[in-house]
């Protein structure tokens, strides 16, 4: 007779769920899993630093306004594409509207892309080829940096390696399945679309989930020889780096979008030995494949060479100056500035108009000297800051400042902190 089930039966069955569910998992998956989440802790590492980057804090500024009830484009002015707030702004307002709430909506985008491309090598070459792929992704120094960096790079690359992975998945499955097939075609072409909303250089991968969908994939033979997905795989990669190289809207933040392909060849690549000798010589044999590896190689190094960033303020100067802000700007009160890391931090907010006052919006003609002074002109605007040089590059717009605002603390050339003299706006602060 069976023993009735109490509480402590329950308590011991509740106990046993866990590890029960770990063992109906391959192993494959459960060393997968394990890889990431030692990624998770690396990328969390640190996460609420302060880091002066203007481009980071333009998007934090832009999803602070958002969750105040702000719109895109009809207040809210920025160059990014619209895909980059549809993926981390429900992850922003969860985690609490903060600049580690915004960047931990980016590390679980890492997770995502992560998981999509050890499936997609899975698919393609084994569980081998997963892991490795898995391996080198998780702890790619160009993947880590920007998987902690509130920028499209990662959702974009998320959202592309979903595509892909889905692709293959609608390839694998049964001939007589043509509706499945279709439904998951339709879906993966949705994922890849927004990724090309989200960042510029996810059309690369919207082409080859196109090229995939578009390949017959004959069944009885092994999957990385059926068809030419690998050779779609390696024109992802010498695509995505012909971008970085000749469009100038691209930085070396993309460098990621270049790995995630090449980690996924190289990755069924090492794999191939494993999966027979027919297979290993076809791979070994295939110069084309290394030639164009070592193309990509040389391309990193000179994109690395070519894009390389300058020097940002040191980090005391920067928790400085948002400890200023703080200090001289009322709660309900305007920053305008052209760096919004020191507003985020000083838990402050600009105007729409200028969230995102980024270089690319001035080199595209959408920041001008008429739209800073006319968003400065608003009374509820109490501080003004000139940090990232920016703003140098708007004629006229330092003398205007210089006759409407005081400066209280310097910071070498034109970069200052000033506030507006006015009966509201104590000004007492000595630079020091």
């Amino acid at each position: 007779m069976a023993a009735p089930a109490g509480p402590r039966g329950g308590l011991q069955t509740l106990l046993s769920w866990p590890p029960a569910a770990w063992q109906r998992l391959h192993r494959d998956t459960r060393v997968a899993l394990l890889v990431l989440l030692v990624a998770f802790f690396v990328r969390l590492n640190g996460l609420a630093a302060p880091v002066d980057n203007p481009d980071e804090g333009g998007a934090i500024m832009v999803l602070r306004l958002m969750a105040h009830g702000h719109l895109l484009d009809q207040s809210i002015q920025t160059d990014h594409l619209p895909g980059l707030w549809v993926s981390l702004l429900p992850g922003y307002l969860l985690a609490g509207q903060t600049i580690w709430a915004a960047r931990v909506a980016v590390v679980v985008w890492s997770l995502v892309a992560l998981g999509a491309a050890w499936w997609s090598s899975r698919m393609l070459a084994g569980p081998r080829a997963g892991l490795m792929t898995l391996a080198m992704l998780a702890f790619d120094p160009f993947n880590i940096s920007q998987a902690r960096v509130v920028q499209p790079v990662i959702p974009g690359l998320a959202w592309s390696l979903l595509a892909v992975a889905l692709a293959l998945h609608a390839r694998s499955l049964a001939p007589t399945a043509v509706r499945a097939r279709r439904l998951w075609q339709v879906v993966a072409v949705g994922m890849a679309l927004l990724g090309a909303l989200t960042d510029n250089s996810a059309i690369v991968p919207l082409v080859i989930v196109l090229g995939m969908i578009a390949l017959p994939a004959p069944a009885g033979v092994p999957a990385m020889r059926r068809d030419g997905v690998m050779h779609l795989f390696i024109c992802w990669t010498a695509g995505t780096l012909f971008l970085l190289l000749f469009q100038h809207t691209l930085t070396a933040a993309h460098l990621a979008t270049v790995t995630a392909p090449l980690g996924m060849v190289l990755g069924c690549w090492a794999a191939a030995p494993a999966q027979g000798g027919a297979l290993r010589r076809d791979w070994l044999s295939a110069w084309p494949s290394l030639v164009t590896v070592l193309v990509v190689a040389v391309g990193l190094i000179s994109v690395v060479a070519q894009r390389a960033q300058p020097d940002v303020r040191a980090t005391s100067d920067l928790v400085l100056a948002a400890a200023m802000v703080d200090l001289v700007t009322a709660p309900d009160q305007l920053v305008v500035t052209d760096d919004p890391m020191v507003t985020v931090l000083a838990d402050r907010t600009a105007p729409p108009a200028l969230a995102d006052p980024s270089r690319a919006r001035l080199a595209a003609g959408q920041l001008t000297t008429a739209m800073v002074i006319a968003a400065a002109s608003d009374p509820r605007v109490g501080t003004f800051l000139w940090w990232s040089g920016t703003f140098d590059r708007l004629p006229g717009l330092a003398s205007w400042v210089g006759q409407h605002f005081v400066k209280i603390q310097a910071f070498g050339g034109n970069a200052g902190l000033y506030v507006r003299t006015g009966p509201t706006i104590p000004v007492a602060v000595t630079a020091g």
